[in-house]
């Protein structure tokens, strides 16, 4: 895998040794256990930690340990904090005061700024549309690399509402049974 990205790639052999002393920790998980996969006090250098896996109420992918060290606490939207059970869990241990919390909004917006110390923990949820803007935003990026597989259809995700209106909208024909 190292060869293939072209990055430092290094296998660990516990969640804890991934990222014990990193100061950015992503966790991906798709666990489906209520036993959180990420622990607090193994983030004591941590700056930045991006949850972004398991979404139910009823799972934690971290635990409330790392909510209770954010300085900030940004969730992709409100609704994140109503939906995601490692939040829910948080608010109702009292380690996600609503001082601590954001919404990625009011952080792109400047409406809040970003400490410049501690701990800045974010949850997604999941948003389509931002899943697609960053997907478009990574395919830019990659496909300036040289060796990186790309498909040409994928580009027309970028171009403009008044381009594709304009396009001979496809036929479809109506079942007689409908």
């Amino acid at each position: 895998m190292s060869r293939k990205f072209n990055l430092p790639i290094k296998v660990a052999d516990t969640a804890e040794a991934a990222v014990r002393d990193r100061t950015v920790v992503v966790a991906a998980s798709s666990s489906r256990k209520g036993e959180p996969v990420l622990r607090g006090e193994w983030l004591k250098r941590c700056r930045l930690l991006c949850a972004i896996g398991n979404t139910r109420p009823q799972y934690a992918e971290v635990d409330v340990d790392c909510f209770s060290q954010a300085t900030l606490i940004v969730a992709d939207g409100e609704h994140a904090f109503d939906e995601a059970g490692e939040l829910r869990q948080a608010i109702q241990a009292g380690a996600a005061p609503v001082a601590k919390r954001a919404t990625l909004a009011q952080l792109v917006s400047g409406r809040v700024k970003v400490p410049r110390q501690g701990l800045v923990a974010y949850k997604s949820v999941g948003n389509a549309l931002q899943d697609l803007a960053l997907a478009g935003r990574y395919y830019e990026l990659l496909g300036k690399r040289s060796g990186v597989p790309a498909a040409a259809d994928l580009a027309s995700v970028r171009r403009p509402i008044r381009e594709l209106r304009a396009e001979k909208p496809v036929s479809r024909r109506r079942d007689p049974g409908s």
